[in-house]
């Protein structure tokens, strides 16, 4: 919302930051909404940031904070980040067990074939 201000209050329209900075003008509603869900990954963000701001003249320090501060409560890393206690919950031991081992043997048929 930092951006957005700061851009109406210069009267600069999106289209001329979109020319300036390379960015769609999709991804910059999205970073004036701080809806960073509908971005590429954490680093994309932090240049698209960077370049936004500087147009803008907002203070990037404080700007990246606050995106810290908003993108790390919706991306926390937990201990089942990639669901594996999900996969224990939908799939009975067994099945699990045939599924991980199936793993095991096709990356071992792989590794053989090629090294034989």
């Amino acid at each position: 919302m930092q951006l957005r201000k700061a851009r109406v209050d210069l009267s600069i329209s999106l289209e001329e930051i979109a020319e300036k900075t390379g960015l769609s003008q999709r991804y910059l509603k999205a970073l004036e909404a701080d809806d960073y869900d509908h971005l590429p990954g954490k680093v994309y963000i932090y240049g698209y940031l960077r370049r936004y701001a500087a147009l803008v003249k907002v203070d990037i320090d404080q700007l990246l904070e606050a995106f810290e501060a908003s993108y790390g409560e919706r991306n926390q890393v937990t201990s089942d980040t990639y669901g594996i206690n999900n996969l224990k919950k939908k799939l009975p031991y067994d099945k699990l067990v045939f599924v991980l081992g199936a793993g095991v043997v096709l990356i071992l048929i792989v590794v053989l074939m090629a090294f034989g």
